[in-house]
């Protein structure tokens, strides 16, 4: 079989070097850690030339049995919300597209896991993407007219 026509995909998994990343929150979803904890799993999409189309992963533990565990990863949704627009947080569902930056370090490899980034915050995008302008109101439905 010929396969020319397919394009060879970068399959470079290495850690972004250190630094800041204009990044695009590409999904957020709960998950079940092994230990049966919820958390939030989150992944962005770099948006910035050198970088575009790398992931940056991120999660939250807010219903960890671990207090302290809680409050950091309530402090960084804070700071996602924050960076990416929002005066308090609200449903995650709102950030989806949401444009911010990214600080991220390398952790280096242990316990058998090759290295990674690690998020190190979020601080607002300077080059938001245009909000996409609201449609014309709809018309009332005709049963809702005033006779």
């Amino acid at each position: 079989m010929d396969l020319s026509s397919f394009e060879m995909l970068n399959d470079d998994f290495s850690p972004l070097p250190a630094g800041v990343y204009e990044a695009e929150v590409e999904t957020i979803e709960t998950k079940v850690s092994a230990k049966g904890d919820e958390f939030l799993a989150m992944k962005l999409n770099v948006v910035e030339d050198g970088s575009v189309g790398r992931k940056i992963f991120d999660n939250f533990h807010l219903w960890n049995p671990n207090s302290k565990a809680v409050e950091i990863s309530q402090r960084r949704m804070g700071s996602l919300f924050k960076a990416a627009g929002f005066p308090t947080m609200g449903p995650t569902d709102d950030l989806l597209g949401k444009q911010v930056k990214v600080r991220v370090k390398v952790r280096d490899a242990d316990n058998g896991y090759d290295a990674q980034n690690e998020v190190k915050g979020y601080l607002t995008s300077s080059s938001p993407r245009p909000v996409p302008p609201t449609s014309a109101a709809k018309p009332a439905a005709p049963w809702t007219e005033a006779a």
